[in-house]
């Protein structure tokens, strides 16, 4: 492995090209190279377009060669798929973890390591420590920025032929970097929702490939249907909007969702946000992954459900070769089946594994 060729992930924001400018600084020899995951389909609010040509401009302004490499392939059958399977079972999955394990760290990195001797970089929040026992993956200084529960299902393989310069950052201070050096996209709005919908309305572009199947909306408290919802693949767990619940006045406490059941299209709902239904201790969780080997029967940790959530204090138990129930200390909000929830010791991101609900 050439140590010092780096090929950098350009998305086209302001993240990854302040890395480029980083390692390029520190004198390695980069390649900038922008994924194309997804092919546009009639759309003109899709960014794909837009964030090439920012990468490209970014990648002109340093002073770096610039490819682009098709994975829309591994992206359609290893991400949107599995996407498209998990919303059709009632799960909530997440598409951003799905492609950083599938696609951005498994097949580009091959393919990066296969064509050109080099490692990887990625303007992703988050910072590697490597001693004796390998690499071990960390959370960033920038607690608001932290990304590690995106990179939660990573091998410590793929961790050591990766690098991640913005974990000792700032976000404040990437954008002063990215100024100072007038990068093209210094002052461009941070990306966010699902790549491939950008800013679509999720329900429009879902239904053009998963059919609407109505069924009825129960309260949990009663076990009465009090109204018809338009398909399963519109709601998740301590979702509050879209849901169409006459009121009967505008004192009347929101519905929240808090159960699918796919097998007979029923949406269980309950009134008010401080409703028990909504906040369970434990949960039961499959396909239990670790960076390293850990016995965790057993083990306290702290434990994050859902990106940008606090860390929260937990207890790992071990109920089978890959899979745990982890209960809290303190009941949490909105555990969501096909979600992942991502372990910690101190700052440092140990493992994860795939949320299969509340464990009674």
């Amino acid at each position: 492995m050439n140590s010092n060729k780096i090929v950098v992930g350009l998305s086209g924001g302001v993240d990854s090209a302040t890395t480029a400018y980083l390692l390029k600084k520190q004198g390695h020899d980069l390649l900038g190279i922008y994924m194309r995951n997804w092919h546009q389909q009639g759309s003109q609010l899709c960014p794909i377009e837009d964030d090439l040509k920012d990468a490209k401009a970014c990648a002109d302004h340093l002073g770096i060669p610039f490819e682009v490499v098709d994975f829309s392939k591994n992206y359609m059958q290893q991400v949107f798929e599995q996407f498209l399977f998990d919303l059709s079972h009632g799960l909530t999955p997440n598409p951003d973890v799905l492609c950083n394990q599938y696609v951005k760290f498994d097949a580009f990195l091959k393919h990066i390591t296969q064509t050109y001797n080099a490692t990887l970089a990625t303007g992703h929040y988050a910072r590697l420590i490597h001693d004796q026992n390998g690499t071990h993956l960390m959370t960033a200084k920038d607690p608001d920025k932290d990304q590690t529960y995106f990179l939660c299902r990573l091998s410590k393989n793929q961790l050591a032929q990766s690098h991640f310069p913005l974990g000792n950052l700032l976000k404040s201070e990437v954008r002063q970097i990215a100024d100072h050096i007038q990068l093209p996209v210094s002052h461009k709005k941070d990306s966010t929702g699902i790549c491939f919908i950008g800013e679509r309305n999720f329900n429009q572009f879902i239904t053009q490939y998963l059919l609407d199947t109505p069924g009825p909306v129960v309260d949990i408290d009663t076990n009465q249907q009090i109204a018809t919802h338009h398909g399963l693949i519109h709601y998740t767990i301590g979702q509050r909007k879209g849901l169409t619940i006459p009121a009967k006045n505008e004192h009347t406490k929101p519905w929240f969702v808090i159960k699918k059941n796919p097998s007979n299209q029923t949406l269980y709902v309950c009134q008010g946000d401080n409703h028990p239904a909504l906040y369970q201790m434990t949960l039961k969780a499959k396909d239990l992954r670790l960076i390293h080997q850990h016995d965790v029967n057993k083990l306290k940790i702290k434990a994050r459900i859902r990106h940008r959530q606090p860390l929260q204090n937990a207890t790992i138990h071990s109920i089978g070769p890959q899979s745990v129930t982890v209960k809290f200390d303190t009941a949490q909000r909105a555990i969501t089946p096909g979600q992942y929830i991502a372990f910690y010791l101190e700052n440092e991101l140990i493992g994860s594994a795939i949320i299969e609900g509340p464990h009674e």
